[in-house]
């Protein structure tokens, strides 16, 4: 490339004369690229043909070599209609009115060509002009060391730029838009973005179920390359959580797919004296399990230990009566002839026992011995001797020689024997 050197317009030596005198300091606002044939750049107020705007990637200031050094990078992202002969730079500053105005061009003799953005990506091409400083009448620039738009406030531009919502159309992310008039069907809702919602929408066609989201919220709609549209509904309800409700497009809609339900999402557990308090969402439900109520009716419900005392408290049983009326009977009042009847609980089973003065001296004792009540069946009776001192002479014998249903006859020949103790067992 063959470049001109950096030339300046008559608005560019104005404005250049104002800096030198301090009214005021240049500021590089925009540099353009042109195919044109700039004739005379002195009294040009524009290129003669300019195309596509260049990037200011850098401003380098050198106060020994007095030099201002602008890095430009252009680029073919935004040609359109044909490839660009690049025969023309301009540089645009502001004047004192705030106007952008062409401050300074150069020119090519030897132009090189930027082709049209194609299937391998764009294409750039990096410039570096210099600026020189001397008097306002030169044909070049005439800036101080600290005038101009430094790498610094190129950083800061570009921080500005990328905070700006507006600057990326990221503004319809920012709160949710109206959606348009002729959409009532939730199917025709496709277009991405931010969307509000209101009670009316859960009317339209194909809406999630108004029983179980909030009727606010927002929709945002997202679609890819691929033609796959995702609908997500977050609904609000005052002083809740938010319900989240999706479905997909992919050839046809899916069914609503509903994510946190706050209503009956368990939100806490907590321990109470009748059981547990089970807290779904906001609201809280006692889940009894057990009760301290004894006259409580429901049966499902575990005492407590206070409620099972009182209970058996209460209890006034009639024990006596109760047994007499199955068949107990008993009489232990005479140690020497009791007795005691079970009942039909115990299959009548009778116990009876007792107690007898025996005499042995010349004769052996041979006596009958009365049960207290009578059996019903023939009993088995043992007896047993009792003396405080028995003689030494080496023999004794007892026996049990009759059992009937009323007595039992009993014999024995030990001397010193003075009472007999008995039992029987029957029924």
């Amino acid at each position: 490339m063959a470049w001109s050197q950096a030339i300046l317009t008559a608005k560019g030596r104005e404005l250049s004369a104002k800096a030198l005198a301090g009214r005021l300091k240049l500021n590089f606002t925009e540099v353009w690229i042109g195919d044109g044939n700039l004739t005379n750049i002195e009294t040009a107020t524009d290129l003669a043909h300019k195309r596509i705007k260049a990037d200011i990637s850098e401003i380098i200031q050198d106060e020994n070599e007095g030099t201002c050094k602008v890095k430009i990078v252009t680029s073919n992202k935004t040609l359109t209609g044909s490839s660009l002969v690049i025969r023309e730079i301009g540089f645009y500053m502001q004047d004192e009115a705030g106007r952008t105005v062409l401050f300074s061009a150069m020119k090519n003799d030897e132009p090189q060509t930027l082709p049209l953005m194609g299937n391998n990506g764009p294409s750039t091409i990096r410039n570096t002009v210099a600026f020189g400083y001397s008097n306002a009448n030169d044909v070049r620039l005439n800036v101080t060391v600290n005038e101009g738009q430094t790498a610094e406030q190129v950083k800061q531009a570009i921080q500005a730029h990328g905070n700006d919502l507006e600057a990326h159309g990221l503004g319809k992310y920012a709160g949710g838009a109206t959606i348009p008039s002729n959409i009532r069907n939730w199917n025709d809702l496709t277009k991405p973005g931010i969307y509000e919602c209101n009670a009316g929408v859960l009317g339209w066609s194909n809406a999630p179920s108004s029983s179980k989201i909030y009727p606010y919220g927002q929709i945002v709609v997202e679609k890819t390359e691929g033609n796959v549209i995702t609908q997500t509904f977050y609904s609000y309800g005052q002083g809740k959580a938010i319900k989240q409700v999706t479905r997909v497009f992919y050839n046809a809609w899916s069914s609503w797919q509903y994510h946190a339900d706050w209503d009956n999402v368990i939100t806490g557990i907590a321990k109470h004296n009748e059981g547990i308090n089970v807290t779904k969402g906001d609201a809280t439900e006692l889940i009894k399990l057990i009760t301290n109520n004894k006259s409580d009716s429901n049966t499902l419900l575990a005492p407590t230990l206070s409620v099972v005392k009182s209970l058996i408290g209460d209890v006034n049983i009639d024990v006596p009566s109760i047994l007499k009326s199955k068949g107990v009977r008993y009489d232990f009042s005479n140690e020497n002839a009791w007795y005691i009847c079970f009942g039909e609980a115990f299959g009548g089973l009778i116990i009876q026992g007792g107690k007898a003065n025996v005499e042995v001296s010349s004769r052996i004792f041979d006596d009958f011995i009365n049960f207290p009540i009578t059996f019903t069946r023939t009993p088995i009776v043992t007896a047993t001797n009792t003396a405080e001192t028995l003689d030494r002479d080496e023999w004794t014998t007892s026996a049990i020689s009759v059992i009937s249903l009323t007595k039992f006859k009993y014999q024995t020949a030990q001397n010193g024997v003075s009472k007999l103790q008995w039992i029987a067992i029957g029924k």
